[in-house]
């Protein structure tokens, strides 16, 4: 395992211990979806795409529209080997951001590393999303 891949699990392991003490904190604060939208980026980042797409689907719960939620599970539903799941999830996504596109997400979707953008690309491509 690289070390940029013990980094990103480090990271992930570390943004998770953050937001469970947020919800101990707040177990009913008004924006909890982006705690558990939070979740959902910090499983992906540490490669647990499974959880990943669990804590988007929980954030969706909450908040149907969050539409970074919506991508997060698309590209974990994909990466988890949930590929059919994630390709008709995506035309959900279409229907509310018909303008999506790799093209788009890399202009509009901050990721801290390259390399963390590029497995986020990966999955919303596995899902059948196009570059323009």
């Amino acid at each position: 395992m690289g070390c940029g891949r013990q980094n990103n699990i480090a990271r992930g392991n570390q943004a998770i211990a953050h937001g469970e003490d947020a919800i101990r904190l707040s177990p009913v604060d008004p924006e909890m979806a982006f705690f558990l939208g939070g979740f959902a980026i910090a499983n992906y980042t540490a490669g647990r795409y499974a959880e990943s797409a669990h804590w988007a689907e929980e954030a969706l719960r909450l908040r149907p529209g969050f539409q970074g939620a919506q991508r997060m599970r698309c590209a974990s539903l994909a990466q988890a080997g949930r590929v059919d799941e994630a390709r008709l999830f995506l035309e959900t996504i279409r229907c509310e951001q018909p303008r999506i596109s790799i093209e788009w997400i890399k202009a509009s979707v901050p990721y801290q590393t390259p390399e963390l953008m590029e497995r986020y690309l990966e999955g919303m491509r596995k899902a059948g999303l196009n570059e323009t």
